[in-house]
């Protein structure tokens, strides 16, 4: 009778750091610092921003065809624009399409991976985007 004894107490004995080790788990896993999941809200400041600097700019000047979105790079915010017509670096541009209305500048402009002032008809440049573009959607410039 004795050996009974001795193995429920053991047993107990088990049990009990077995609990211990379950709690001290918890417990780690509520120290862990969780990560950070927010999106920056500086980005949409600027487009805030460009969007009514486009508004004033739209108001006393006229659209004109420029070309058309071949393709979008959506890592690097670049549409790769067909141009029909001239397009000068700092001009406003206009992008419109099924789901796409959005004015801003035209910072960025390259073709052949160099910076360029001047796009005339018939090349396909890189044109940096605030926000999403999508294929077919049409190109205008304020003049």
């Amino acid at each position: 009778m004795a050996r009974r004894k001795t193995k429920k107490i053991v047993r107990a004995k088990r049990t009990v750091k077995s609990r211990a080790r379950k709690t001290r788990s918890k417990i780690r896993r509520a120290k862990r610092p969780k990560p950070n999941l927010k999106k920056p809200t500086i980005r949409r400041a600027k487009i805030k921003v460009s969007r009514k600097l486009a508004n004033r700019a739209a108001k006393s000047k006229e659209k004109h065809y420029v070309g058309k979105i071949s393709h979008y790079f959506t890592r690097i915010g670049v549409g790769v624009v067909e141009v029909e017509k001239p397009v000068r670096k700092g001009e406003w541009l206009k992008i419109e399409g099924f789901t796409t209305n959005m004015r801003q500048k035209a910072n960025s402009i390259q073709h052949n991976r160099r910076d360029i002032k001047l796009a005339n008809r018939g090349k396909s440049i890189g044109l940096k985007v605030n926000d999403r573009v999508r294929e077919n959607d049409k190109v205008y410039v304020f003049r």
